[in-house]
């Protein structure tokens, strides 16, 4: 048995497991950020696509940018949905339970075991203006924030995620600022 785990974010290249195995296990979330395909030139991939995988259905499905959770989900169909999270304190995965889950997913972390209080802070942007899929005004103020918790020595230790519903651009350009 072969488990493929945080297989959302894996490519097609994730696929190889399942040759190893005679039966495999999928595990991934459909909300999560799916592979971008950084680096791969689409138009030679989809030549290949049609090349190679001539009358293989779905074939435009194998061009880097579907999950392997994705394509399990698609073609074996059956899913078992866990609603138990344990890695982030309540606060901040509220934020993705209402989103995208429904409220279904139950918190096991207690917020009194996080080192940084509060755990979230509310900021609002003042609205700036967006050209080519890119915030300017919101990138800089992110990415000022980020670097300024940065310096706080009770961030020592921590990640830091940045949520951009703007979308690759914008991520991208802050990625770029923060550098």
């Amino acid at each position: 048995v072969v488990i493929i785990d945080e297989a959302s974010q894996s490519d097609v290249l994730g696929l190889v497991a399942f040759a190893l195995a005679k039966e495999v296990v999928v595990v991934g979330d459909h909300e999560q950020v799916s592979p971008y395909a950084i680096g791969q030139r689409g138009d030679r991939i989809h030549a290949l696509i049609d090349e190679i995988l001539d009358g293989v259905p779905n074939k435009h499905l194998y061009d880097g940018k579907t999950s392997v959770y994705d394509l399990a989900r698609q073609s074996f169909g059956a899913t078992i949905r866990l609603v138990e999270h344990f890695r982030c304190v309540p606060d901040i995965i509220q934020f993705s339970n209402h989103l995208c889950y429904g409220g279904e997913i139950r918190a096991l972390r207690e917020s009194t075991s996080s080192r940084v209080k509060p755990a979230l802070v509310a900021h609002r942007v003042p609205k700036g203006r967006e050209s080519n899929g890119i915030n300017r005004e919101e990138a800089l103020e992110v990415a000022a924030l980020v670097s300024a918790i940065c310096r706080l020595e009770e961030y020592d230790r921590c990640t830091i995620g940045v949520i951009c519903l703007l979308g690759t651009d914008q991520a991208l350009y802050i990625d770029s600022v923060l550098r």
